[in-house]
């Protein structure tokens, strides 16, 4: 067998960092998707522990992790197709936690 030639290195580098790449945006998109629900979550408990929204009974740091924010289509796209891939239960059940407009 011999060495590589150049080319077949450098293929298999390019090959390697695009794997690598792909394999950081799903965890990316992951991550994302987990803290939409774990914000979705603190939500909840806040409003269950404080319904009437007192600033005395606000919970520390609640505003960082709220889901207050605007998602666009697009967002709900992603959401929706990273969830689907970690389990299509799990996408079907977004809608029951999520009611959106058509995606």
């Amino acid at each position: 067998k011999g060495r590589p030639s150049r080319e077949q290195t450098l293929d298999n580098i390019s090959r390697s960092d695009r794997d690598t790449t792909i394999d950081y945006q799903l965890g990316r998109h992951r991550v994302s998707l987990l803290l939409l629900l774990i914000g979705h979550e603190i939500d909840r408990m806040a409003a269950w522990h404080n319904p009437q929204n007192r600033i005395k009974l606000k919970l520390p740091y609640e505003e960082r992790y709220t889901t207050e924010k605007v998602i666009h289509g697009a967002q709900w796209r992603r959401y929706l197709k990273t969830a689907w891939d970690v389990s299509p239960t799990l996408a079907v059940m977004l809608g029951e936690r999520f009611p959106f407009p058509k995606v």
